[in-house]
């Protein structure tokens, strides 16, 4: 896990490697593009990533604020970076009365790349999560049917595992017995009797 989330740090691990500066605590924003993070909607949270200078004129327009692309507070990334605080309250001046279907509908029909910020809830739920298979339902003989969390990776041209439930107290003790210890049907049957398993 430490890896992945490593290998997730270009921009940080850039900075301190090759121009020697010691990143910061940001929250959810990017550190050189702006804006480029999560924004509060009406009834939750979108994430708006503008990475250069033509997505955010193209944001500014679907705002009705088409004016925003040439305020020269706002012209360029390092520009809108520094100004993050204004250009910040403009846009969820915006987005804070919209929904965050709408706010994500209107970037997407402007093509601004967005995306609703999911509860753990709503990303259950969400066709994406059925289209990568990442839960499954299995039948347990005591809880009944019972939902499991799938191994996320998957690999063109192999066939996935089949994801089992856990074994119920006991369920294999006669198999491990006779299995790895060779013992016989009889000699099982008189440990149940005594109670030893």
């Amino acid at each position: 896990m430490f890896d992945a989330l490593f290998s997730f740090l270009p921009t940080a691990l850039s900075q301190l490697l090759y121009a020697g500066q010691t990143p910061g605590r940001i929250g959810n924003r990017h550190p050189l593009s702006t804006p480029f993070g999560s924004f509060r909607a009406a009834d939750g949270h979108v994430v708006i990533t503008v990475a250069n200078d033509a997505l955010f004129a193209r944001l500014a327009d679907c705002m009705g604020r088409p004016e925003l692309a040439s305020d020269p507070r706002f012209l360029h990334d390092r520009d809108r970076t520094d100004h993050e605080p204004a250009l910040r309250a403009i846009i969820e001046g915006w987005t804070g009365v919209l929904s965050v279907d709408e706010v994500v509908a209107a970037l997407e029909a402007a093509r601004v790349p967005a995306s609703p910020i999911w509860t753990v809830e709503e990303a259950a739920a969400s066709a994406q999560t059925a289209f990568r298979q990442l839960l499954t339902v299995t039948e347990h003989p005591v809880a009944g049917e019972i939902t499991m969390i799938e191994q996320p990776v998957h690999f063109s041209g192999m066939a996935r595992g089949r994801i089992g439930r856990a074994p119920c107290l006991g369920e294999h003790t006669a198999a491990v017995l006779s299995g790895l210890l060779g013992m016989g049907e009889e000699e099982i049957a008189a440990l149940r009797e005594a109670g030893v398993i």
